[in-house]
């Protein structure tokens, strides 16, 4: 899959531990790089994905307040969610 457009650079948060090797072999296949994050992505943690074309994000909790959003918004980052909160 390399060569088939433009690589990106992804943080991935809320990451579990039996999902970190399907991830780092999808960035090994394809060429992406991904930043693999335990902790939820927060008003704390979401100044981890500064440099990163885009956000994905499977927790099951709620993202936070209004700040977040704007934080998020300032960011321009594609985002993937897989949960009701986003």
């Amino acid at each position: 899959m390399k060569g088939m457009g433009k690589l990106m650079k992804l943080i991935m948060y809320s990451v579990r531990d039996a999902e970190k090797p399907y991830i780092e072999a999808w960035s090994k296949k394809t060429g992406n790089e991904v930043k693999v994050v335990t902790e939820p992505l927060n008003a704390d943690t979401v100044k981890l994905a500064e440099g990163y074309d885009g956000i994905s994000l499977q927790q099951t909790t709620k993202l936070g307040d209004e700040q977040l959003y704007e934080q998020l918004a300032a960011m321009d980052k594609a985002i993937s969610c897989s949960n009701g909160w986003c």
